[in-house]
């Protein structure tokens, strides 16, 4: 649901809008007990990861403002934070000019594709 440009919401609609599809789509597996939990998310850490991508802190702005940035184009890149290595993995895939042979023995061509640890700026393995 887009609430870039609706007054009056705020984390806590988003939140019951999240807790609504998730029972409507899962109703038969909430129904057990062990499942109902791993499928539920706490209430705590919604809120946490809401706050982690600057989805909190855009519900909370005005809602001219929220408008404002919903009718500006998106960036192409955005700032990357993580706090642990392997949380945040930036990958990128190049075609490069150079043909070589499947293992089909047809003629393909060649990629390089890289992934860089973003905690710890090194290659990711």
């Amino acid at each position: 649901m887009s609430h870039s440009r609706g007054s009056g919401v705020d984390i806590q609609t988003v939140w019951e809008e999240v807790l609504d599809i998730v029972q409507d789509r899962f109703k038969a597996e909430l129904e057990d007990p062990q499942e109902a939990q791993r499928l539920l998310l706490k209430r705590a850490t919604f809120y946490r990861r809401m706050d982690d991508t600057g989805l909190a802190e855009y519900l909370a702005a005005p809602t001219r403002r929220r408008a404002q940035r919903a009718s500006k184009p998106l960036p192409p890149y955005r700032p990357s934070h993580a706090r642990r290595p392997g949380e945040v993995v930036q990958i990128d895939t190049s075609p490069l000019k150079v043909r070589a042979l499947g293992d089909d023995a047809q003629v393909i061509s060649a990629e390089l594709t890289s992934a860089i640890d973003v905690a710890s700026r090194s290659t990711a393995r």
